[in-house]
Formats: C-alpha cells, structure tokens, sequence
C-alpha cells in the first residue's frame, strides 16, 4: 500500500488498526512514508481491492524498543537495518478466526528481502502489545499476592499497587526490574488447558515461527498501552532460516523458542 493507493483503500486502512488506532489524518499519511515505513496487506484474488488483513511496518536503525517513537516521530529514519511488525490487524471480523497473519508476515518479510532498497534490512521483527498482562496482575492480587510480593518487594508493594490503579508512568522506574520478571512468568510459565502460552499475541507470533527475544520496559506509556500492559511490550523475533522449525517446535511439543539474552536474564539466574 502507497500515498498513491486508490483513497478507498486508505479509507479501510485508515480505520483498521485496533492496536495503535490511527489519530489523524497526517499520522496516517506518515504510515506510509517509503523512506522509512511500509504498509502490506493480503486480499482475495476475486476481490483485490478489498484489505483482509493489514501489516505495518516500521524501518529503523536496530530493533525498535518503543511504540512512541515509531507512533510519534516525524524524523526519518536514515539507514535502517531492521523491519519491525509493529501493528497487525483483520479488517474482516469474520476472519479473526483464521490464521492469515503467517502468511501475511511470510510474503512480507520475502518482498522486504527483494527489494533492493532494502538491502541493509537483515533483521525481522514485532514490536507487540501485552493486551492482558495487566489483568493477569489484577488476578493475583486477589488470588496469589505472596508471588508478587515475592517479585516486587515488601516493601515496594503499595506502590506498586498504586501503579496498578492509577496507571500513572510516573510510577514506573522503581519496577524497572520487576516488571520485565513479571511478564516473563506470564509469557514464558502461564499456560492454557492445551499447554499453549496464554498471551494470544505471544501465540500467535510464536505459532508462526518468531522467537521471543527482547523485553521492553516502559514501552507504551500511553494510556491504553498502561492500561493493557503497564508499558510493556515485546520483541518477537522473525529468523527466517528458522521459522518452521520454531513454528514446529511449538505447535506440536508447546516449546516457546527465547533469545539467548533473554534465557541467561530469566532463567539461568
């Protein structure tokens, strides 16, 4: 998708993000600057001039680590390296059902990879939301506060309980730490009745062959973005020597394949 797209095209594209709505028309426009964004989308071949389901994508020096610079800035980027699948959304609510995201990300990455403007991009990734850490939190609180005070701090406790309701990021540096352990453990150790991880969004990345690979502390402090994850957000990490074996691995023995920066943080300490 381009500026020059037929305009009802980007009217359904204008309207289709659910995870970072689009706020304004110039915000929109600024999606689909080819200096440094991308905009794909997956059609029917009898209707292909009806968006089912739509990828943004962000071009930036290193792996992106904050949604409001991506979201915000109005500085192109110059020389990017990486790709990053910062908002997926199905513009058919029918369709939500239906797996069309590994596709979509496939064909993606592979006409990223063909593009020779594009040629220093070797890195593939999401910068992906948490939508219900927060509320597994909540959870806790009144089921298991023993683990988190175990994990926050006795005596960071009630103010943590007060970043929790009053979702002020004013309040986040002291858990700087903690938090990143917290949703490790609801990524990485809660699981569903099937033993699949219980995030959808971490699912769904890793059904399709990502690895999760980086944490992100004070990610999204806007308001929804506290309000789902308390800023967090998470890097998944598209390999794409890799994918099928990940995406194997994961459907069939319900291993969730981690960086190595993020094993030797959370689990060999």
């Amino acid at each position: 998708m381009r500026k020059d797209s037929p305009r009802h095209i980007i009217d359904l594209f204008s309207s289709s993000d659910r995870v970072h709505p689009i706020a304004s028309e110039c915000r929109m426009i600024r999606r689909l600057e080819e200096v440094d964004r991308r905009v794909f989308y997956l059609a029917h071949f009898q209707n292909p001039a009806h968006p089912l389901i739509v990828v943004n994508v962000a071009l930036t020096q290193g792996v992106a680590s904050s949604i409001q610079k991506i979201l915000d800035d109005d500085e192109k980027e110059s020389g990017p390296d990486s790709a990053i699948f910062y908002s997926i959304s199905s513009l058919e609510p029918g369709l939500r059902g239906i797996d069309l995201g590994h596709r979509l990300i496939t064909s993606a990455t592979a006409e990223m990879q063909n593009d020779v403007s594009l040629t220093n991009v070797t890195q593939f990734s999401s910068l992906s939301p948490v939508p219900g850490f927060r509320r597994w939190i909540l959870k806790m609180m009144d089921s298991d506060q023993s683990a988190l005070v175990e994990t926050i701090g006795a005596e960071n406790y009630s103010d943590f309980r007060e970043l929790v309701a009053s979702l002020d990021p004013q309040l986040l540096p002291k858990f700087s730490n903690s938090l990143p352990k917290l949703l490790f453990k609801y990524l990485f150790a809660e699981k569903g009745p099937d033993n699949s991880t219980v995030c959808p969004v971490c699912n769904f990345h890793v059904r399709n062959g990502a690895e999760l690979w980086r944490l992100n502390f004070s990610a999204n402090t806007a308001q929804y973005g506290m309000s789902e994850s308390l800023s967090m957000m998470v890097n998944y990490r598209y390999y794409t020597d890799k994918m099928w074996q990940n995406s194997y691995d994961y459907q069939v023995q319900k291993i969730i394949p981690i960086s190595d920066s993020v094993r030797s943080t959370f689990l060999e300490k």
